[in-house]
This record gives C-alpha cells, structure tokens and sequence, in this order.
C-alpha cells in the first residue's frame, strides 16, 4: 500500500532477481514489505547500509575506506559498464567475465530488473548501484566457501583472490569501526568463518 502513496519518482525498487518486488527506497528511507522478509533479505540489506557507511567515511577523508572503496570500484569497473551498456556475454571483457564468474552471478541475470537503470537514476548512481550489488554478493557466504575451495585447489584467480581480500578488508573495517575487531582473533580467520560471527 505504502507504493501506491509515493509518486513514483525518486524511486527506486527492491526487487529479486526474478522481479518480486520486496520493498523501495524513497526520500533516503528504505521500506521492506514485512510479508516478504527473510533472514537472508533483511541480512543482504544490512549490507547495503555497511556499503553506503564506509563509502561515506571514505568521503569524510577516511583514508582506509577510501582504500577499500577504491578498490572495490576498480574490480568491479568493467563488470558494471558492462551491465551498463547492455554488453553482449562475448563483448564484455574477460576480467568482467571472471569477476561474474567467482561472484556466482550468470550472465543472464543481468537482465533481471535488479540490475536495470531506474527512473531518474544517474550514470555515476546507476553504476555505484551495480557495483553495490555486486560488492553485497561477494558477501555472502557461498562467494567465501567457492573462493576458499579453489583457494585449495590452487584455481583462485587473480581477480578472485583480490575480491577476497576486499570484502576481508571490508568486514575488519566495519567490525573495528563497531569496536569489535580484535586483530589477535581474526588474524587467522577465513572469510566464511568472519562471516559466521558477523
């Protein structure tokens, strides 16, 4: 009910891959239909907030979530202009192709309304969008257990060893920010396993 009284511009909807429509952004306010929650919803969404926080620091000067932001924008820089300009799966760059790859994102997910330019929506917010879509799926769990398995087998690419790292750095910079990182704990902690305790 809550769509139907917001006009439709400035929004911007919360969708699955497969176009259920589970909530909105409007006016800096997300709203989540409570019918449709789930732990995994609710938890990929906190994520985006942990996004729009260290983008913020970096904004604010912090010069280690300027770090990781910078990052994370270079790897993911092809892989969004691809989804962009609607780039054909053999036009798009092999390192866009890897990343999609490691990510567990198949390519004709692209055309799911989550990665489509909303109403309004800039260039420079369409691509920080998708390159946030991007960062919250490297959080997630089944991204860490595949990257730790070919990790083991020796097949972790380049690409995918520096995603790695990003969301490790991601996460111990959250946690610290939160006064929960103790350097002597998570020294030797896998990504799954920092992902557990989160």
């Amino acid at each position: 009910d809550r769509v139907r009284e917001v006009s439709q511009e400035n929004l911007r909807l919360l969708s699955t891959p497969q176009g259920d429509v589970y909530g909105f952004v409007h006016g800096g306010k997300m709203y989540l239909d409570p019918n449709k929650l789930t732990p995994d919803l609710v938890g990929e969404e906190f994520i985006h907030l942990q996004q729009q926080g260290l983008r913020l620091a970096a904004e604010s000067g912090n010069k280690e979530a300027k770090r990781i932001v910078d990052a994370w924008d270079a790897l993911t820089n092809d892989a969004a202009e691809a989804f962009m300009t609607d780039a054909q799966e053999d036009g798009i760059s092999e390192e866009a192709r890897e990343l999609l790859n490691i990510l567990g994102i198949p390519y004709k997910e692209m055309s799911s309304d989550v990665y489509k330019r909303q109403d309004s929506e800039s260039d420079a917010d369409y691509k920080l969008r998708l390159q946030d879509e991007m960062w919250a799926k490297a959080q997630k769990k089944e991204f860490a257990e595949r990257a730790e398995k070919l990790s083991e087998e020796g097949k972790l690419s380049e690409i995918g060893r520096k995603v790695y790292e990003a969301v490790k750095d991601f996460f111990r910079f959250i946690n610290e920010s939160l006064g929960l990182y103790s350097p002597k704990q998570w020294k030797n902690l896998s990504l799954s396993e920092i992902i557990d305790r989160i």
